[in-house]
């Protein structure tokens, strides 16, 4: 995209920020999970929340202990607020009409067109904020393990007689052996230029060849998330850098082993 429409996006989610800042309510508003059983149940039920609303997480250890905001050294005063955010989401392609004709807009529907896509869905969308000093790093992992999605296409085989027929997936050794990460497309897009400098994307090269290894889900209360499995662990030399331009798009494989 432009750097026209970069700075849009900029401005429109520093409108949305303002405006959090006026209804804002740190007690829960923590973005990484904390050990306190209640302070964990209130994320989650916030994180599960955000998939219909635009709501915001902020980064780790920006609270002080009365949950108010820190204080900046450089400053000598409360970290500002939007400077303490570190993601928007989970439902901009739905609730905010720039963010949606930016992910609905022709150029992206191309995208999968080319790629053969049938009747893709937008499950969520986010705006991560990366700011200097206060941005954390997000631990490596796929997008998979979070936003699981194994294909639920009949598989043809064929019977004694050469006669095709179908069976049901869950019953398919196919099925059983297909890659839930082959069915999500991640696309991310700089706003400002990325480099090695400010903090860009690394990745794996080929790991989205490898079956996913970890799933995190609800439990069945809904108040936690639940594990299953445990991420392997790359050398340092298996990973690249993808530095890109403002207004480049990152399209990002489902099982794909990244980090931002």
């Amino acid at each position: 995209i432009s750097k026209k429409d970069c700075t849009q996006y900029k401005e429109e989610m520093s409108k949305i920020l303002s405006e959090m800042e006026q209804n804002q309510n740190n007690a829960s508003f923590m973005y990484s999970l904390n050990t306190d059983k209640k302070i964990q149940e209130d994320y989650v039920k916030k994180l599960w929340n955000s998939s219909e609303t635009i709501d915001y997480f902020l980064e780790p250890n920006v609270l002080d202990e009365n949950k108010k905001l820190k204080i900046d050294p450089d400053t000598n005063k409360p970290y500002e607020f939007s400077k303490a955010v570190c993601k928007i989401g989970h439902a901009l392609h739905m609730k905010n009409k720039v963010f949606y004709d930016l992910i609905w807009r022709d150029d992206c529907k191309r995208i999968f067109r080319d790629l053969g896509w049938k009747n893709p869905r937008v499950p969520q969308s986010m705006y991560i904020c990366k700011n200097a000093k206060l941005g954390s790093a997000v631990e490596a992992h796929r997008d998979a393990t979070f936003l699981y999605n194994p294909s639920d296409d009949n598989i043809l085989t064929f019977d004694d007689n050469n006669d095709p027929k179908k069976h049901s997936p869950q019953k398919t050794n196919d099925q059983e052996n297909s890659n839930p990460g082959n069915n999500i497309l991640g696309m991310w897009l700089a706003l400002d230029d990325a480099n090695l400098q400010n903090g860009c994307l690394w990745a794996v090269k080929g790991s989205h060849n490898s079956r996913i290894p970890r799933r995190v889900y609800r439990n069945k209360t809904n108040d936690a998330m639940t594990e299953e499995g445990k991420d392997e662990t790359y050398p340092e030399n298996f990973w690249s850098p993808l530095e890109v331009s403002a207004g480049d798009l990152v399209l990002i494989h489902g099982d794909r082993k990244s980090t931002r």
